[in-house]
């Protein structure tokens, strides 16, 4: 079986009111300039040559070279010169990983997701809501040939996700319509959810069943369920979840992985001195 890769994005350039204006950097123009070159780094693991990061930042190519070169002196980047690619560097990780080491629940969880993978067979991920998106803290990977293509770090909006709609089930409905105001609702496959009433019918299903499903929604090929963990207040502290390909992760299965994600959930809870919230009955 022919092994699927991270495909690279396609290159948008910026409008031209984010192009950067003739009057010399400032300093604080040039911190965020130097970050959204970090920024748009992390978004592709090919890495980018540096007149295509130039288009993809909107700023000229002098600039970027520049701000590279004292970036790459404190390896927050660092260059293939086999390829001629800029790619994040070992610096970006270091400081990056101490978001997930303030998060001091990430260590524990490692067994628990170690059981998860290794009662399912598929990738099993911790992650929490940041920003009103959901951002993966850590995996176990699948032993199996395919996986799951999100990697550590990534971002995806709640909406679209099984780990994002297990959470946004603890919500209140005003609270969901919030972030439906605010953040939108993506069509990142012909299977996402983008009509508010839809994904209103799918939380109350969660709330009863006690984990979620995104079922292609994400991403086509690749199913997920998720469960939340609870703080000691019955509010969500992060959310577990096992990902797969469909023809793996069948719909016929859905119910065998919900139970077991949902019952690992519980155990996280309780180790991490949660409690969990009480599921409403199914009718």
């Amino acid at each position: 079986m022919k092994k699927d890769v991270i495909r690279r994005k396609a290159i948008e350039p910026k409008s031209s009111a984010d192009r950067e204006p003739d009057a010399r950097d400032s300093g604080v123009q040039s911190v965020d300039r130097a970050l959204s070159i970090i920024e748009t780094l992390a978004e592709d693991d090919e890495g980018y040559r540096l007149s295509d990061l130039a288009i993809r930042t909107g700023l000229s190519t002098s600039t970027v070279h520049r701000l590279l070169g004292t970036l790459e002196n404190r390896r927050f980047v660092q260059f293939d010169r086999t390829e001629s690619k800029w790619h994040v560097g070992a610096r970006a990780f270091t400081v990056g990983a101490t978001f997930a080491h303030r998060r001091n629940f990430s260590a524990q969880a490692v067994p628990y997701l170690r059981k998860l993978r290794d009662l399912t067979r598929e990738t099993a991920n911790l992650a929490v809501v940041d920003d009103e998106s959901i951002i993966v803290l850590t995996r176990m990977e699948s032993r199996e040939i395919m996986r799951s293509l999100t990697k550590v770090g990534g971002r995806v909006a709640m909406v679209a996700s099984g780990v994002g709609k297990a959470v946004l089930a603890t919500y209140s409905d005003a609270d969901v319509n919030a972030i439906i105001c605010r953040q939108g609702m993506p069509r990142l496959t012909e299977k996402s959810i983008v009509r508010p009433g839809e994904l209103f019918r799918e939380l109350e299903v969660i709330r009863r069943q006690g984990y979620a499903v995104d079922d292609e929604e994400a991403r086509m090929g690749l199913r997920c369920v998720a469960a939340v963990v609870f703080n000691d207040c019955s509010e969500p502290l992060a959310a577990i979840s096992v990902s797969g390909m469909t023809s793996r992760v069948s719909k016929e299965r859905v119910p065998e992985f919900g139970k077991i994600v949902r019952d690992v959930a519980a155990e996280l809870t309780v180790a991490l001195g949660g409690e969990m919230a009480k599921a409403k009955p199914l009718t």
